[in-house]
Order: structure tokens, then sequence, then C-alpha cells
């Protein structure tokens, strides 16, 4: 989860769904954006080509430049995010 000043917003990757088969939970590769109340489903470009979009993880990070007005997101490879 990281702050997007631009957007004034907060946005979050990741997060996980139930398995009613083995019990245990799915990754999944969400990217959320907080609507004051509502967490709403961001649809992302492939970025880079050709990795397409991140894959589910739970161990991701993600942060937000300031200076350049983009986020980094590192799971299993790197994605560069623009507002």
């Amino acid at each position: 989860m990281t702050v997007f000043p631009d957007l004034h917003t907060v946005v979050m990757f990741g997060g996980q769904t139930p398995n009613t088969t083995y019990g245990d939970p799915i990754d999944t590769n969400g990217m959320w954006y907080l609507d004051h109340t509502h967490w709403i489903r961001i649809h992302t470009k492939a970025s880079p080509p050709p990795m397409g979009s991140p894959p589910p993880t739970h161990n991701a990070s993600f942060v937000y430049d300031t200076a350049h007005h983009f986020a980094l997101l590192r799971a299993t490879g790197t994605w560069r995010l623009s507002p």
C-alpha cells in the first residue's frame, strides 16, 4: 500500500481470496484505490511488456516517488505505475 499524493488517495496492491478446496487463502494481484470510504478496483495496463500485470503475491514492496510522480511495485519483478 502506498500514498499517491497526486491523486489524493491511497493505492493498495494484492489481497487474498478464500480457497474453498484446500483452506489456505489464495493471493491475488488486484490493484485498488480508496475513494473516501470505498475501495475501487483499478484495471492496469501491462507494464512493462512483456511481463504483463504484476503476479499475485503476498511479499511485495510498494512506494511512491514524489520527485518523479510514479510508484514502484516490487514483487517477482518491478513495475512502474503512473497516476
